[in-house]
């Protein structure tokens, strides 16, 4: 018996359904500038609008493929237009020989900045860190491992593992032969049976040791900094998310920019 054929794309539906979800009369109000500024033919113009203009999500398109399960439905047709657009003008800006190499190189960092970049967002909870190491060994076998990787709790230890090895060390990791029998420890807690646990509970106040899980984090990450990770990795970012010590304070994100020279292994036990 053959496979059913998926169902083509209905243009009727996408129109019906997509309409709550993004802002169609937005999106083709920001096509239409773009087609005009590329038939002035005015590169520099195109540069500073498209430097300050290209958006990630613009008017809420970015949840049309989570919402209308978009491999079976398509892209509607606004959202495909503007983004054949820009790459359209993107390409012209990078052939342009009137504009120097330094000040192509310098428009596309910032517009790129401006835009973001892709992150791997690894949660708290426990043996989730079991699962956030799969999920980071299945984007890595397929080359789409971001380069910036954000965790708190035990999504930030397993986001500093990444974070803080060599390519060639990553690679090795992941390997089939070293992934099944070379896994590192991720014990962290002594005493970890019930009992142990209320003993430790009644003398101290708190459930475990944590003098015991920083020094397992300590033997696991080593003392680098977020900068010596930054630079070990090959341009790898950790984010380690730190919850508030006091009421109506933000969370803290630490990084190589935000604290370059704080030990990682001291910032994974503080968001754990």
């Amino acid at each position: 018996r053959e496979p059913e054929p998926k169902p083509k794309a209905s243009s009727w539906w996408i129109a019906h359904h997509a309409k709550p979800i993004y802002d169609k009369e937005l999106i083709e109000e920001q096509l239409r500038l773009l087609r005009a500024q590329r038939a002035c033919g005015d590169v520099f113009e195109m540069m500073f609008n498209l430097r300050a203009d290209v958006l990630r999500n613009l008017g809420n398109m970015s949840e049309i493929g989570r919402k209308l399960h978009e491999p079976l439905w398509g892209v509607p047709k606004a959202v495909r237009e503007y983004i054949d657009e820009t790459r359209a003008q993107l390409r012209m800006i990078s052939n342009e020989h009137d504009v120097p190499t330094q000040e192509k190189l310098a428009f596309l960092q910032e517009t790129r900045h401006c835009f973001g970049r892709t992150a791997l967002l690894l949660s708290g909870g426990g043996t989730l860190g079991t699962f956030h190491v799969g999920v980071a060994r299945a984007l890595h076998a397929r080359g789409c491992l971001p380069r910036v990787i954000t965790g708190s709790s035990v999504g930030s230890v397993v986001g500093a593992i990444m974070a803080s090895r060599t390519p060639d060390e990553l690679e090795e990791f992941f390997s089939e032969k070293h992934f099944a029998h070379h896994l590192p420890d991720m014990t962290f807690f002594s005493g970890t049976d019930f009992f142990s646990s209320i003993q430790h509970l009644m003398k101290t106040g708190a459930l475990h040791d944590i003098d015991f899980f920083q020094r397992c984090l300590r033997a696991l990450l080593g003392d680098l900094t977020f900068q010596e990770a930054y630079d070990r990795s090959g341009g790898r970012i950790l984010c380690v998310c730190v919850c508030a010590t006091r009421a109506g304070e933000k969370p803290r994100l630490l990084n190589y920019l935000t604290a370059p020279h704080l030990v990682v292994w001291s910032a994974v036990a503080a968001s754990c």
